[in-house]
């Protein structure tokens, strides 16, 4: 998806990759489809399990080794799924729990090897504007369950972190920046064809997110904001 083009576009400009997922054979696929495009391109894997606390740390530890990090680039864990409840491994509910605590859990792991000029990237989404915040539900543990409830609450705390984070790190005199970027409404079906990586819908699928286009983009423009936030020095 929209991760996908993120590193293939940093990439195409000289960024040395680190691509962090569940996933190791999808992470795979996806380096070798970016070498294929970039050559000499510089792509690397680390397992992270945005439900897990444990695979966070591991992740981290991992990525606090880098001798740099320019941007870190919160992606969502969770992006689809059913409508009954389900928690992680550490008991919340999995797609707030994975999507906005997972993202601030492994920021703030993260953050000591962060320099000035370091850049967190969270992404936001429309979400917000269609479902609306209820605070003292955050786990969707009241009432009836509903998936895109829970991931519109989620990208709200995506939203709510992002902001939060620039404020604290302007008061602090950090020179670490904290910037929310928006990949409007994207789709699949309107990006540009990888092989094993985006080409696996169905054709009603497929058809249904081409009519979409009328007011849609590919992921592939829909990680434009993302990479201008990690790299575009006006960008604020």
């Amino acid at each position: 998806g929209i991760g996908y083009f993120v590193s293939e576009q940093l990439a195409a400009v000289g960024g040395h990759i680190v691509m962090a997922s569940r996933s190791k054979e999808k992470a795979e696929a996806a380096a070798a489809s970016i070498r294929e495009r970039v050559p000499g391109a510089q792509v690397f894997f680390v397992h992270l399990d945005l439900s897990s606390i444990g695979t966070i740390r591991e992740a981290a530890e991992k990525l606090r080794r880098l001798p740099k990090i320019d941007a870190l680039i919160n992606n969502a864990g969770v992006t689809s799924g059913g409508n009954q409840r389900a928690t992680t491994e550490d008991g919340l509910e999995v797609v707030f729990g994975s999507n906005a605590l997972g993202a601030y859990a492994l920021t703030a792991l993260v953050f000591p090897a962060l320099q000035p000029g370091s850049r967190v990237v969270s992404l936001g989404s429309m979400a917000t504007r269609i479902v609306r915040l209820d605070p003292d539900n955050l786990q969707s543990d009241h009432g009836s369950y509903n998936f895109f409830r829970a991931y519109g609450y989620s990208k709200h705390g995506n939203h709510a972190f992002a902001l939060e984070l620039q404020r604290r790190l302007t008061a602090a005199g950090s020179g670490v920046e904290s910037l929310l970027a928006h990949p409007g409404f994207a789709l699949d079906g309107l990006s540009s064809r990888r092989s094993g990586i985006n080409d696996g819908a169905s054709g009603a699928q497929h058809f249904g997110e081409v009519i979409a286009g009328i007011m849609a983009q590919g992921k592939d423009r829909g990680a434009w904001p993302v990479v201008r936030s990690a790299i575009d020095p006006s960008a604020s």
